[in-house]
């Protein structure tokens, strides 16, 4: 597995794979933060503008409207499709604060992701 998998997501794959979609997966002018922890993490955050517009970076301090936090071991497994997305948050592998239906939102391109 690649050292830069969370890096690649983040900047590569899911700014296109939300492109990619027929409408918005998210509203307008929301921002999630994302950090994994480890030495094959980060952390991003996401925000979108108007019209569907996506912007993908490195977080920044500031108010989020969800953060998602996980071990970078973690998220390559989510990726890979090894861990259900729903086990690793009831088994406390994976934090969320904030607005949650913004992830459920999302949960779709994960497996889309490895692809």
């Amino acid at each position: 597995m690649s050292d830069l998998l969370a890096r690649r997501f983040f900047e590569e794959r899911l700014p296109a794979l939300l492109r990619r979609q027929a409408g918005p997966a998210l509203p307008d002018r929301v921002e999630l933060g994302f950090i994994v922890d480890g030495p094959r993490g980060g952390a991003w955050q996401l925000a979108t503008g108007r019209g569907g517009a996506v912007e993908v970076g490195r977080l920044v301090p500031g108010a989020k409207d969800l953060v998602v936090r996980c071990l970078d071991v973690d998220f390559e497994a989510i990726l890979a499709g090894r861990l259900p997305p729903a086990a690793a948050f009831e088994d406390g592998r994976v934090r969320i604060e904030g607005d949650i239906g913004l992830l459920f939102r999302l949960r779709g391109l994960l497996p889309l992701a490895a692809a």
